[in-house]
């Protein structure tokens, strides 16, 4: 019986002690912690973008003026070129063109008749009034001299040669009068009838023109194969997508095809982070759509001027770039939202410490290292880090058991 409860006894406090040594170990679940090691670190930036198509065709009114939509392709439609994207109201340019198009044609028609009839016509009647004049002329002259013979023989009379003088006198007269008219038609008034007939003929064309271009620009048509993106627009008070009804004006985009085997990611980099991201490092693109989509890229070029990013606040300056999608996939759209992550350092062989281990004091990093019974506090040196372990550099060696608060 003595024996008995000796050897219970000794049994107790051998239980005991184990859990008085455990409750010191570095092993315990009541000090949580790890033992730090050497391993592979890889350290990547992310920042925030959006998809753009490096080339795409925008498309826009050519109409003169306010073009009322009376006709619209779908968003995210896919088209070939010449497909017709949109339609406007053409009811009232389609009434000026066949209005000015009857006005051309009878302009042209009088045109015509000017030069090829009433024109020719009047200058054959100048020059063969012309004609007979001086024929009349000729033989009054004529009968005058013969006249003055006669009066020499005095067969006639004084006042009847002075009677044929004055009648050959008007007749001369009269041919020259006939041949100045025939001259200015021919040099100055049939020339400016031309002219004034060729100049409204080709005012009438020219409306004519631009009426037929203004029905012509009543149909847009697709510029490429694609997809149709609408963009939005400030429409009726409001930020929107153009739609049935909506007028919108000459040389304003309202819609666009993107290039979609050539796309890019534009996204702003702040000015702390800039030394991260250089041109040509690799890079890991992930929709936010698609959280299970990553796909490979490279830093194309680093914007060379700080911006404002549109919506922060507090002066941080942003540097844009731009990141060339190496891989494409079919569920990319254009504006799309996507994490960017820029690969910045990469080491196979470092000694790590979690970063939840990690305590900062006047902005440097301390540990705490448990070794037995006793914890100690150490100030480290770190290195690169990424979302959860740090480098170390110095301060700890591999095997220690660092605590983690």
């Amino acid at each position: 019986m003595k024996r008995s409860l000796l050897t219970t006894s000794f049994l107790a406090l051998l239980v005991a002690g184990y859990f008085l040594v455990s409750s010191f170990s570095p092993s315990s679940t009541a000090v949580p912690g790890t033992t730090v090691d050497f391993g592979k670190l890889a350290v990547w930036s992310t920042f925030d973008g959006a998809i753009e198509a490096r080339s795409q065709k925008s498309v826009m009114s050519q109409f003169r003026g306010h073009a009322t939509i009376v006709d619209l392709v779908p968003d995210a439609a896919h088209v070939s070129a010449g497909d017709i994207l949109v339609k406007f109201d053409a009811s009232q340019v389609e009434r000026d063109l066949v209005k000015i198009q009857q006005e051309y044609e009878l302009a042209d028609q009088e045109f015509l008749s000017l030069t090829k009839a009433r024109l020719p016509m009047e200058k054959s009647e100048l020059e063969l009034q012309a004609l007979d004049t001086r024929a009349a002329c000729e033989a009054e002259k004529q009968y005058l001299q013969d006249s003055i013979s006669l009066m020499a023989e005095d067969l006639v009379s004084e006042q009847e040669v002075e009677r044929q003088r004055v009648k050959t006198q008007q007749l001369e007269k009269k041919l020259e009068t006939y041949e100045l008219k025939l001259k200015l038609t021919k040099e100055h008034y049939h020339p400016a009838e031309v002219e004034k007939a060729r100049a409204r003929l080709a005012s009438l064309k020219q409306q004519l023109d631009y009426a037929q271009e203004q029905f012509d620009s009543c149909v847009v048509t697709a510029p490429a194969d694609g997809i149709v993106v609408h963009k939005p627009l400030h429409v009726g008070g409001e930020w929107r997508k153009v739609r049935v009804g909506d007028g919108v004006y000459r040389s304003q985009p309202f819609m666009y095809i993107p290039d979609m085997s050539d796309l890019l990611v534009r996204c702003f980099v702040p000015e702390p982070e800039l030394s991260k991201v250089e041109e040509g490092r690799e890079c890991i693109v992930t929709p936010l759509s698609y959280p299970d989509l990553q796909l490979k890229a490279h830093v194309e070029k680093v914007g060379l001027g700080a911006e404002f990013k549109p919506g922060t606040w507090g002066g941080q300056k942003y540097f844009p770039i731009i990141v060339t999608l190496d891989d494409i996939d079919e569920r990319l759209r254009t504006d799309m939202t996507v994490k960017v992550k820029v690969f910045v350092y990469e080491n196979d062989h470092v000694l790590l410490v979690p970063r939840s281990a990690i305590e900062w004091k006047n902005g440097l990093p301390y540990c705490t290292v448990r070794k037995g019974r006793h914890e100690e506090e150490r100030e480290l040196t770190l290195g690169q880090a990424n979302l959860t372990d740090f480098e170390v550099k110095e301060g700890l060696t591999s095997g220690e058991f660092v605590v983690i608060p």
